[in-house]
């Protein structure tokens, strides 16, 4: 199906592709911009792809030492370094290859030169670095984007017009384009630079299905990683075809194979042959709601009875603070729920036992612990109790151990980054409640086959691979040279572990970043407003059976009492929760997501779920009150014109600038109904993020929002919201169909809105 080596093992898979050679392209290192004019070939054709079978091996032999060598050469060239051309072809069996093998000793040995460097040394180098990338940048992506939208329009008709070994040369350039740049991060500091974000290659979500992933989870990959390349051709390297779970079923918009249906849902067996019967009596039932209405959490141990007509004792205590107990968190879809009884089958608690005690000495057995399905009563009232003591329960615990069944497929040979990859891409991570046992635990443990990991324990192994690699890729290198002495080993191997470690692999800071946020990224939070950022990002792409979970779940991670939110109406909730904050992210007026219909509160959305509500990148903060979201944006009054309020409801409107050549153009983007007839007696206007000249010569694309003034008090316009809008510069010409035009009047950069 394609050229590049795609087998099912990522432990460090390099790209390989077939090296096209032609001497007449060879990279001349003259600049990169110029090289196709130079070896006569046009950029607009190269993104049109009108080339024959015959072509395509000359074509992709310039595009070759154009996007791969020629990114080599003024990336890390222009940076100080030497590149050997032949450090990047692999010769195998009279045949040539493009080979990314020891990429990772460059991007290392470029970390170590560069921070040894003063703050101004690194500013000019990132600003020369920056000035090169970028236009590499722009080139490769603009052909990706066009190959993209070319392969999308045959796919429709008439099959694959891109050949496959387009494709992975194509791969390889983006991939090094997304090494390159990460390694940039680690030249010049993470805080001070921001990332490169290249074109997703379209056949990796193919790719990915073939591997077994979840269309859900592709959907998102661009959102979820900044290095979505790399990223998603490692995942298309692990194997998911045999995991107990059929994702055949899911859509781009849902994964259907980790939703619950309470009326078909079955509890399962260790093994699907196994007739063990339920383990928890109802006397032990009895005890757990005893225990949750005092305000206990009960815990569970479990011994073999010498009784062999039962198959295990099931004891239930109620710890005090100093009392040890380990809480399960799970992902329900893999069986281990139980919507009929609270109760378990025989095998799987004795193998919950097993697993618990395993996470300690063997003198410190049975070890209590706590699982929902057990110990969050079936019955409303207990049930009830027993919700609003989860964030006790979680942070109370000794250790918090993870169990997802597409983890425990995986053995203990996985290296660091494929461990810490399996659990950034795990249906755990993808579930709301999963999301706050997680963030809320003390120590977190995930299963895998025949061990339990942790974060520390990864790094460790990560520290222990850095190394051993490290002495690889020396050895590697000086074997090409045929150079094997000692000192200029120890010296190569000193230069390569100095300092920043972690410059050649963005997989695996893609995947720390996604622990990150579940273990560490809400306790930093300084106030209500960057915690609610942190929170929105972090659980945006997460889902929940049950849509009521989603107001308990942000309740106990805003720091507010559970208690207060169940006590209100299920539509009153949100409102609450947004209402008791402090501060928000002034931005969030500005998502388009549905909102609460009740005036004075329709910055509010109903859901964080399923999508971004921090839609802008500005710092600023905002102050909700009983009469709207006080924020400070630029904005427009509007002046209609008469054909206005018979047009359409989401026909663009026209603005005028005060250069009569140029348009401004407000299309809508969300769908209304609303008349605009019924605007005729109100005063409408436009808040928006930034502009750069508020004499409306210039002005970019911004998110917008169309509202109507209620009431001016001093300085203050308050305002209802109607509609989310794009505000963008036109070209000159004549009015688009179906659109109507109106005048504006700027108002001042600092204006004060209260917006509901």
């Amino acid at each position: 199906m394609d050229h590049i080596s795609r087998p099912r093992n990522p432990s460090r898979q390099p790209i390989q592709v077939p090296y096209l050679a032609v001497d007449k392209y060879k990279y001349d290192g003259l600049g990169f911009s110029g090289f196709p004019e130079r070896k006569g070939f046009s950029v607009e054709n190269l993104k049109s792809a009108r080339f024959v079978e015959d072509e395509w091996n000359d074509v992709l032999s310039f595009f070759q030492e154009w996007g791969f060598f020629g990114m080599l050469t003024e990336v890390l060239g222009g940076s100080g370094l030497v590149v050997e051309i032949e450090d990047f072809i692999h010769k195998t069996d009279g045949q040539q290859f493009i080979t990314t093998q020891l990429l990772p000793y460059y991007l290392r040995l470029w970390a170590s030169r560069e921070s040894a460097l003063s703050t101004e040394a690194k500013e000019e180098c990132l600003n020369h670095t920056d000035r090169r990338l970028a236009g590499i940048h722009r080139c490769i992506n603009g052909i990706a984007y066009s190959w993209g939208s070319l392969e999308a329009e045959h796919t429709a008709s008439a099959g694959s017009h891109i050949p496959s070994i387009a494709r992975d040369t194509l791969l390889s350039i983006m991939v090094l384009g997304e090494s390159l740049s990460y390694g940039r991060y680690h030249c010049y500091g993470i805080g001070i630079v921001r990332p490169f974000v290249w074109t997703r290659c379209w056949f990796l979500d193919e790719w990915m299905l073939d591997a077994g992933w979840c269309r859900y989870e592709i959907a998102r990959m661009e959102d979820k990683f900044i290095h979505h390349n790399a990223c998603s051709y490692y995942l298309s390297l692990l194997d998911r075809t045999q995991v107990d779970k059929d994702h055949r079923s899911c859509t781009w918009e849902d994964c259907l194979a980790d939703q619950v249906d309470i009326k078909t849902y079955q509890t399962r067996h260790i093994q699907t042959s196994c007739t063990c019967g339920d383990a928890v009596e109802d006397s032990v039932a009895q005890q757990v709601r005893l225990a949750v209405s005092e305000q206990h959490t009960p815990t569970l141990t479990i011994s073999t009875c010498k009784d062999k007509m039962a198959a295990c004792e099931i004891k239930v205590s109620r710890p005090g603070r100093q009392v040890r107990y380990v809480a399960i968190s799970h992902v329900w879809s893999d069986g281990l729920g139980n919507n009929q009884r609270n109760s378990l089958p025989f095998c799987q608690l004795l193998r919950l036992q097993t697993l618990v005690d395993n996470l300690y000495e063997s003198d410190d057995r049975p070890v209590p612990f706590w699982i929902d399905t057990i110990c969050v009563p079936l019955e409303p009232l207990e049930r009830k109790a027993a919700i609003t003591m989860l964030k006790q329960t979680y942070e109370e615990a000794d250790k918090v151990l993870v169990l997802d069944s597409t983890l425990q497929e995986v053995t203990d040979e996985a290296k660091s980054t494929e461990t810490l990859m399996r659990i950034a891409s795990s249906s755990w991570v993808r579930r709301l409640w999963t999301y706050q046992e997680g963030a809320l635990s003390r120590s977190l443990h995930f299963q895998f086959d025949n061990q339990a990991v942790t974060y520390a324990s990864i790094s460790q192994q990560r520290r222990r691979e850095i190394l051993d690699h490290a002495k690889l890729l020396v050895a590697s290198h000086r074997k090409r040279r045929r150079n094997l002495d000692l000192d200029g080993l120890k010296c190569e191997l000193k230069a390569l572990l100095h300092n920043l470690s972690e410059a050649e692999d963005p997989i695996f800071f893609e995947a720390d970043r996604q622990i990150y946020e579940v273990r560490d990224k809400l306790r930093v939070a300084e106030d209500d407003c960057t915690l609610l950022i942190s929170l929105c990002e972090s659980i945006k792409w997460r889902t929940t059976s049950k849509p009521e979970d989603e107001f308990i779940c942000l309740a106990t991670l805003l720091g507010r009492n559970i208690k207060d939110v169940m006590a209100r109406p299920y539509e009153e909730r949100m409102k609450w929760l947004f209402s008791s904050l402090s501060s928000v992210p002034a931005c969030i007026i500005f998502h388009d997501r549905p909102r609460i219909r009740e005036i004075c509160y329709q910055w509010i959305p109903r859901s964080i779920l399923n999508s971004s509500i921090i839609t802008g990148g500005d710092a600023q903060t905002a102050i909700p009150s009983p009469d709207g979201l006080r924020v400070t944006y630029p904005g427009l009054l509007l002046h209609p014109n008469p054909d206005f309020y018979d047009s359409e409801p989401n026909s663009p409107i026209c603005l005028e600038g005060n250069n009569q050549s140029r348009l401004y153009t407000i299309h809508v983007t969300k769908e209304s109904s609303v008349p605009r007839k019924s605007y005729r007696n109100f005063q409408l206007a436009m808040i928006f993020e930034d502009y750069s000249d508020r004499s409306m010569e210039y002005v970019p694309k911004v998110q917008a929002l169309l509202v109507v003034i209620t009431k001016h008090e001093s300085s203050i316009i308050f305002a209802r919201i109607e509609l989310p809008v794009l505000f963008e510069r036109t070209t000159a010409g004549p009015t688009p169909a179906h659109a109507c035009r109106a005048s504006a009047q700027a108002l001042p950069q600092n204006q004060v809105w209260c917006v509901g």
